[in-house]
């Protein structure tokens, strides 16, 4: 949901959340860490990062204390669709595992099975982090990889 000019609005009954008591590495490039640091989420961005911050009434707090909070990962080349053909390679060369292995169980995926495929390795990346994908693309099942995509 965005305004006219493009910016998030906030849902209905959607509070900011406010990230408190957080080790952030900020990757700005000068290696800068904040230390019990709260972070402001907003309509789904990040709204301030620092100290003390001051929220409005009303909003949510949840206490970070211990833990880590970086950047979203991007991941630049995944294949989702092969999410379930993890180890039926081992051992082959590039070629012959294509041909015997990928090949035939990609042309085999329907939209079901592409879209679960799709959805558990959507599921692994943002357990790891990653928040951003170039997906290399499925053939057959495009239709359910593209709908868990979506949902992810």
């Amino acid at each position: 949901m965005s305004d006219s000019h493009g910016g998030a609005m906030r849902a209905p009954n959607q509070r900011p959340i406010l990230l408190h008591g957080a080790t952030v590495l900020t990757m700005d490039g000068s290696g800068s860490v904040i230390e019990d640091a709260e972070i402001l989420v907003d309509s789904g961005r990040v709204a301030a990062l620092g100290r003390a911050i001051t929220v409005v009434p009303g909003t949510r707090l949840i206490d970070v204390q211990g833990c880590i909070i970086l950047p979203g990962l991007i991941q630049t080349h995944v294949h989702l669709g092969q999410t379930f053909f993890r180890g039926l390679g081992e051992g082959r060369a590039l070629l012959p595992w294509l041909r015997e292995r990928i090949w035939p169980l990609e042309a085999a995926h329907d939209d079901e099975s592409a879209y679960w495929a799709t959805l558990l390795g959507a599921a692994e990346c943002l357990l790891g982090g990653t928040t951003a994908i170039q997906d290399i693309g499925i053939g057959p099942g495009i239709r359910g990889h593209l709908e868990a995509l979506g949902e992810a």
